[in-house]
Order: structure tokens, then sequence, then C-alpha cells
């Protein structure tokens, strides 16, 4: 499995081993901007493989990007992050990013000074979240504490 492929690995394939150098490979994609580091490439390629292969199996996935993350630099992350994702569709890739980075549900109750704890679930909360809660919120206000709040707003803004 993945955490077997941590170890070392050989720069070349054994005869009958399975052969990434070869462009239309799932690991001929990683190869490629890594040709002089043969055995990282050979090695990406096979935890991309095994990942792939799990299917479903999203412990297995998450082991997969965590040694991706040990081989590959952020910018290696990031250009593959965004070129997988680009080849979703537009709700597919949300639903993955969305799975990936859960949203913070809704606010508890207050334990100590309802601040503190608005600040700490918004530090949290996806984009959505903030949208739908600040306007229901503002909405639930009496009309003096709207004035007071759009004021309030307004001189932050500026």
């Amino acid at each position: 499995m993945i955490h077997e492929k941590l170890a070392p690995a050989r720069a070349h394939n054994a005869p009958g081993e399975k052969n990434y150098h070869h462009a239309g490979d799932a690991g001929s994609l990683i190869e490629r901007p890594a040709r002089r580091n043969s055995a990282r490439a050979h090695l990406l390629g096979e935890i991309l493989d095994d990942a792939l292969a799990a299917g479903a199996d999203l412990s297995t996935c998450a082991a997969a990007g965590s040694a991706f993350s040990a081989f590959l630099t952020a910018r290696e992350i990031v250009l593959l992050s965004w070129a997988l994702t680009r080849s979703l569709s537009p709700r597919a890739a949300a639903g993955i990013v969305e799975a990936a980075f859960p949203a913070a549900g809704p606010p508890l109750p207050p334990f100590t000074d309802p601040r503190d704890d608005a600040a700490e679930w918004a530090s949290r909360a996806s984009r959505a979240e903030l949208r739908a809660y600040a306007t229901a919120a503002f909405q639930a206000l009496d009309r003096a504490d709207r004035r007071a709040f759009a004021k309030r707003v307004g001189r932050l803004g500026k």
C-alpha cells in the first residue's frame, strides 16, 4: 500500500514491473517535470496507482495526499490540484472542495463572551455560511440595531 511506497525507490524498473516512463500512463503526468529524478517519479506513480485502485477508500486517498506532500513541492501540488479540479464539472469540483474542507456548521450557543465564540466560528465557516448567517442575523436585528450596524460597517469599509 501507500505507506510501503515510502521506502527508497530504485531508479529503474525490474523486468515485468510497471513502467511509468511512457506517455499516456497516469504516472507520466507526474514524471515529466521530474525526469532527472526517475526514482521520485516512479514512487509518485506507484502512490497514485494505489490511490486510484482504492476507489472510494478516502483514507487511502488521504494517505496518498500525505505522501504527495512529502515528495512534491507546494507549487507542484498546486499545479496538479488545479489541473485535476479543472477536469471536473463546476458542481463536482465544488463537491470535492466541500468534502475536503467541511463547513463549520451552525454556530454553537456561546458559553462565554459571544464575540469570542462568533470570531472562532467565523474563522472556520465557509463563505456561503458567512453570507447566510450574516444576512439572517442582520435581518433579525430590530430597526435601530440595523442602522447602528450599517453605520459601523460603513465606517469599517472606508
